[in-house]
């Protein structure tokens, strides 16, 4: 049976050695190519699982995704740290981090920005606030109808799409605001601030306790008077801003206090020729 021959060759004298082949470089990865790889199949699966799958709770999966995705990040910098030798960190992982670093919160802040712009949040609000106004208006005719109103708006703000009734509204779930424009007519501050204090505490009776409750009164001026004499009579406007409980149960002479006056000044209205001499 022929062997072979294991001896290595020698060449002969005057004949150049063979060129050793190159060693072969190891495989080098660009960190973040990894988590790049995992978010986009993630992402594709979460699409399909949104479409295809019943009851799927993708704002879970949005609150979620960006903790998962830093630390996702974080364990490939690490690993790769860990072995010089197999990983890239040039301008181009720089830029590949940053823009997952990004893209996380993004995410983070998406559920946020969703939570204002949603909808059906809008849409509660915009009913809420209807049957709010209507049960301030139904209880200010009760304990003061002989104070009469220009206008009546109950303003609601909410947290969440969550909250369907007037009774789930609290301090974690949303806020309420009340707006009344009084008819008057009154002569002084300390009439205006006396309606506001039995106003508000027609308010204050109803279910949902307000966050903030703003009065005001702006005089009608008379037409004919303005157009006979060329100019607006003095008269005075009346406002008042409540916020918190603190303000909110105020008495009559700390909201006379806390009224602002706006006075419409004789002179101000006088024609440009009057003015002039």
């Amino acid at each position: 049976m022929e062997q072979k021959n294991n001896t290595p060759v020698t060449p002969a004298p005057g004949v150049p050695a063979m060129p050793k082949a190159p060693a072969a470089k190891p495989i080098q990865r660009r960190v973040g190519s990894v988590t790049l790889g995992v978010c986009l199949a993630v992402t594709g699966i979460c699409f399909l699982c949104y479409h295809f799958v019943p009851g799927f709770d993708w704002q879970l999966v949005l609150k979620i995704a960006p903790a998962a995705g830093l630390i996702l990040l974080g364990g490939e910098v690490l690993y790769f740290a860990c072995r010089p030798e197999k990983w890239k960190y040039d301008f181009l992982s720089v830029l590949v981090c940053l823009l997952l670093m990004g893209g996380c919160f993004g995410l983070s802040m998406l559920g946020a920005v969703w939570e204002e712009l949603d909808p059906a949040c809008r849409r509660n609000e915009l009913k809420l606030g209807q049957e709010y106004t209507s049960a301030l208006y139904t209880r200010i005719s009760e304990e003061a109808p002989e104070i009469p109103l220009w206008d009546l708006t109950g303003q609601v703000h909410l947290y969440s799409a969550a909250v369907d009734s007037l009774e789930d509204i609290h301090s974690g779930t949303g806020s309420v605001e009340v707006t009344v424009e009084l008819q008057g007519p009154y002569q002084s501050a300390a009439d205006f601030a006396a309606d506001c204090r039995t106003l508000a505490d027609a308010v204050l009776e109803c279910d949902v306790e307000p966050e903030s409750i703003c009065f005001c009164w702006v005089p009608v001026q008379d037409p004919a008077h303005t157009l006979e004499t060329g100019s607006l009579p003095q008269t005075q406007a009346y406002s008042l801003q409540l916020s918190g409980p603190v303000q909110l149960n105020w008495t009559a002479a700390q909201m006379t206090e806390g009224t602002t006056v706006d006075d419409l000044r004789e002179e101000e209205n006088l024609p440009p020729e009057a003015a002039e001499e």
